[in-house]
């Protein structure tokens, strides 16, 4: 998919793989639900969690391998995004692997709506 300079690769979960054939089927891992690369080249893993929690964004919402993915990215220079949509207010935020990291290292686990405002896309 091409969108205003931008390629976007859509990687494909167990979730989208069942609601296709109607089976359990078994996926490796996933650093992210999709690749953009921009025009120019910027490459950004881009990690998509919607919630309908009423207070905060819970940041254990990401998976194992996304962590790792998001942890090596951002270690690396690279660009790890998370796009969180706050079901209740149909509002969406965006979120760096960078501060994702300062939340997670300072032993934070959610991160209330309020200070997300920071973050809106």
């Amino acid at each position: 998919m091409e969108s205003k300079g931008s390629v976007v690769f859509r990687m494909r979960d167990a979730a989208d793989l069942y609601g296709l054939n109607k089976k359990k089927v078994a996926i490796f891992p996933l650093p992210s639900d999709f690749i953009v690369v921009e025009k120019g080249g910027r490459t950004i893993f881009a990690e998509v969690k919607s919630t309908q929690n009423k207070t905060s964004f819970p940041l254990g919402m990401l998976e194992k391998a996304q962590k790792a993915a998001l942890s090596k990215v951002t270690k690396q220079g690279g660009y790890y995004h998370i796009y969180i949509h706050n079901l209740n207010t149909n509002t969406w935020y965006l979120m760096t692997g960078s501060q994702y990291l300062l939340y997670v290292s300072s032993n934070i686990k959610s991160v209330k709506w309020e200070l997300l405002n920071e973050y809106l896309d």
